[in-house]
């Protein structure tokens, strides 16, 4: 049997908790725990777990800065560092222009909720963790996970596991119209299966929710119904 991989995208406190910048208040947490137990199955079955996190840099939180840019640096390596840099607050401010501050490196609502956080630390090493400054996961850079993936792109990312045999790839996670759709649309254009269980992935209320799983349907997402769902 091919294997799975599980994307799990953007489960952080701003975008979930009812004290985040970007909050669904609480309407998320069932989704939550059944993402954490997809986790571990995916897990234990062999297949493949990559999680992203919204990563933007600590403009309104400059305490963070000097350990933001250590890390990327050490991580990415002088040759991409500096592009990388560059990209992440061209980005960032864009995103402000339609959004307030949210997911800053290094702040609480950057952090993934408890219930996610508790599943990564039961992957350990095994997970595949990609820091992203845009809504797309191929953006972004590998953080952890594979040695010689680390200091990757979103891209490679794809392409390794389509070297490692996956065929289909679940997506899971917020926010359904944004991050979870590029997500999708990065998937399918690789040549994965992708399907989104809507019991899995969430917005900021039911309408904006509804017109995303809408668009990732029409971006070539299998979308399953809650009543049909894994």
């Amino acid at each position: 049997m091919a294997k799975r991989a599980l994307f799990v995208i953007d489960t952080q406190v701003d975008f979930n908790d009812e004290q985040g910048s970007l909050t669904s208040f609480r309407r998320s947490d069932p989704k939550m725990q059944r993402i954490a137990d997809l986790m571990d199955e995916v897990h234990r079955e062999g297949g493949f777990v990559v999680a992203t996190a919204d990563t933007h840099p600590p403009l309104h939180h400059p305490e963070h800065l000097v350990t933001y840019r250590r890390m990327l640096q050490e991580t990415m390596g002088p040759d991409r560092f500096e592009a990388y840099m560059d990209k992440a607050y061209e980005a960032y401010r864009e995103e402000l222009k339609l959004y307030p501050p949210h997911c800053e490196y290094g702040t609480p609502g950057w952090q993934p909720t408890a219930v996610i956080a508790a599943a990564f630390e039961r992957l350990g090493d095994d997970l595949i963790l990609i820091q992203k400054p845009t809504y797309r996961l191929v953006d972004g850079c590998v953080m952890k996970g594979p040695a010689a993936l680390v200091g990757r792109t979103g891209v490679q990312v794809l392409e390794f596991l389509k070297g490692q045999g996956v065929e289909e790839v679940i997506v899971t996670g917020l926010i359904t119209p944004v991050c979870v759709l590029a997500a999708v649309e990065s998937a399918v254009g690789a040549g994965f299966r992708v399907t989104v269980d809507e019991r899995l992935v969430d917005s900021y209320d039911e309408d904006s929710h509804r017109q995303g799983l809408e668009r990732i349907a029409g971006a070539g997402g299998i979308v399953v119904p809650a009543a049909d769902g894994m």
